[in-house]
Order: C-alpha cells, then sequence, then structure tokens
C-alpha cells in the first residue's frame, strides 16, 4: 500500500520537474497518474483504513481539520503536492472553486459531477460578488474515472456522491 502510493507519488512529482513546477501543468500530469494508477482496482476500503491505523508512520496529515473529507488521509508528501484520500460521508459538496490546482479520482463509489459557470453582475458587499450561477455539464464519474482541477473562479463545480461511503484520490498542490 505504502509502496504503491509512494511510487504514484514520486511518478508525478518526477513528470511535473520535467515542467519546472509550472502550477498549469499539474491538471494534466496528475489526471493522467491518477488514471494510469487505477488505484479502485488495487486497494478498498478496508485497505486504505488498515494502513491509517497500523502504519509505523504516515505523512504530516495538511489540513486535516478543514471539512474537505470526511476525513482526509494524506498518503504521500513531496514538498510541493500531496496525495489525499478523501472519504466522503455525507451525499454532496457544495457547488466551489479551488485555492489550488491537482487532480481528483473516484477511488471508491460513484459521483454526479456538475460543472457550472458564473455570470458576474458585480460586487454584493465587501467579498461578495452578485450574479447567475448556470450548469454547463453534468456527468457520472466511476472509480478509475479522473478529472483536473484548475485553480480559482475558473473552474466550479459540486459533487453528489451516490454512495456512501465513497473516497476521492487527490493530487494537489499545498
Amino acid at each position: 500500500f505504502e509502496t504503491f502510493f509512494r511510487e504514484l507519488g514520486q511518478r508525478i512529482a518526477t513528470r511535473w520537474g520535467r515542467h519546472r513546477y509550472a502550477p498549469e501543468a499539474l491538471p494534466t500530469i496528475a489526471t493522467e497518474a491518477l488514471t494510469e494508477a487505477r488505484v479502485h482496482a488495487h486497494f478498498g476500503l478496508d485497505e486504505l483504513l488498515r494502513w491509517t491505523l497500523s502504519a509505523e508512520s504516515i505523512s504530516p496529515q495538511q489540513f486535516a481539520d478543514s471539512g474537505f473529507g470526511q476525513p482526509p488521509i494524506e498518503l504521500f508528501h513531496h514538498e510541493r503536492f500531496f496525495l489525499q484520500a478523501l472519504i466522503w460521508r455525507d451525499s454532496s459538496t457544495d457547488v466551489h472553486q479551488h485555492a489550488f490546482c491537482g487532480a481528483w479520482s473516484v477511488w471508491l463509489g460513484g459521483s454526479v459531477h456538475t460543472i457550472y459557470r458564473f455570470e458576474d453582475q458585480g460586487p454584493l458587499g465587501e467579498g461578495a460578488r452578485q450574479g447567475v450561477l448556470g450548469c454547463d455539464s453534468v456527468e457520472i464519474l466511476r472509480p478509475g474515472d479522473a478529472r483536473p482541477i484548475v485553480e480559482g473562479p475558473g473552474f466550479l463545480h459540486s459533487l453528489y456522491h451516490l454512495e456512501h461511503p465513497s473516497v476521492s484520490l487527490l493530487a494537489r498542490t499545498i
């Protein structure tokens, strides 16, 4: 288990390093690596939990109290990114954007993935904008499906997890 994720993390680091760790290169690199890894074909929830509870040492748990994942479990740490398993017990996430880039794949379960656009109509108040939220696309994601994450307002999305628990594998910048 630990070797699998260390090798996956090193593979992403090597490929990304060839691009001088340019943030805009990571979503494509991470999506390809997560797709190739096929983690869902190798490990189930039992293996994830067994490793988490019995490992002699695990990576520092970045953002463990963020509420993003229930819980999030860091599997590999690099100075520029990390791999994290996100266990989802609740069905849905809010419509959101990310302050990081990378990619995620469905490890266990399935999700309805909705991508939105926001037509900005100006400021609503300090730190808030008003506008119209529209749906661009909806897709069903199954184990092994991977999608890129682009930082910022250009990528608004939500997920509705079809099974409980569901697990996502996330490769993301720090």
